[in-house]
Order: C-alpha cells, then structure tokens, then sequence
C-alpha cells in the first residue's frame, strides 16, 4: 500500500490536514517497534553450491531457519559466519531471516509489509497524528500504547501459524 493513501485515511480519521515528514516519522516509530519485536521476516529461495560461501543481504540481521522448499522440510546443516552462509549439500533452500527495518522517505514510497500489518500501522499512525496535533491525545495514546501492540501481536500470530509445515492426520474408528 502507498503511504499516501495510509496519509489520506489517517487524515480523514483525525478530521485535520498534517504533513508529509509527520506521518513519515510516525511510520518510522511503528517500523521501529515492529523490528525490536523481531516481527520483520524476510526470506531468500535460491540454489546454492555445498561448501561455497554465499554473502547474505545487509538488511539480514539474523538468520532464524532454513528450510528445503522442495521437501518442506528443515535443514539444519548450515554454518553462519558474520553475514557469510554455507550449506553441507548442494541444492534448493529457503532462508527466513529478520531483517532491519527499511524507513520510507517520501509518502509516494510503499510500505512492503503484510496487509494484515499495515492495518495496525494505519491505526498507529492515526494515534500518533492525534498525540501531535493535540486531538483527542487520550484516545491516541490508547491507539498507540494497546490497541497497537495486541492487535500486532495477534496479527503475527495467525501470521506463522499459516507458515507451519502442514501436518498428517489420522483417523481412527472404533
């Protein structure tokens, strides 16, 4: 989603016009708190030569897993050293890692996050406007320091739960 339009909707919920660099800070706070949780995951699929060194993205802060797509399975002979990664076998992997925080810098930029996320930003930007702007700073405050965090929290719940590997079931009569 474009960040103007988070702007547009924002404004319109608070009923006053604000400017670009105020919900562009606004927006840089919430990336910020969502990185300290460790809620911004990226991930890399590619091929990969056994033995061979391969440097990971700057913006990778910590490796959390690899997997092998093909298998959906977790593989677990990897080395991490610094921001350098090497597999054991040659093959097919997917690596999910936390990755810093990237700040916008104009409103015309995108927010590359899940849409079930940039909900919550929405909200934490219309609470952050009002703590700003002196308009209902009671309910701001409410917006930014609950509704915020348990609705990202919950978000990010049902988030890894679809990333699970799927189960078997099985089924026993009597």
């Amino acid at each position: 989603m474009q960040i103007s339009e988070l702007k547009k909707a924002a404004e319109e919920f608070v009923d006053i016009s604000v400017s670009d660099e105020l919900v562009l800070n606004g927006l840089r706070e919430a990336l910020s708190w969502l990185a300290v949780r460790s809620y911004l995951v990226d991930t890399i699929t590619k091929d990969f030569e056994g033995g061979k060194k391969y440097q990971l993205p700057k913006k990778f802060l910590r490796v959390i897993k690899v997997e092998k797509p093909k298998e959906n399975e977790i593989y677990r002979h990897y080395l991490i050293d610094g921001n350098m990664i090497r597999f054991r076998e040659d093959g097919e992997y997917r690596i999910y890692a936390e990755r810093a925080p990237y700040y916008p810098e104009s409103v015309d930029e995108y927010l590359e996050l899940h849409p079930m996320l940039i909900s919550k930003m929405q909200k934490y930007l219309q609470g952050y406007i009002m703590l700003a702007k002196d308009v209902n700073p009671q309910y701001g405050q409410q917006l930014i320091h609950e509704y915020f965090p348990q609705e990202v929290d919950l978000a990010v719940t049902q988030l890894k739960r679809g990333q699970k590997s799927p189960t078997k079931w099985t089924v026993k009569r009597k």
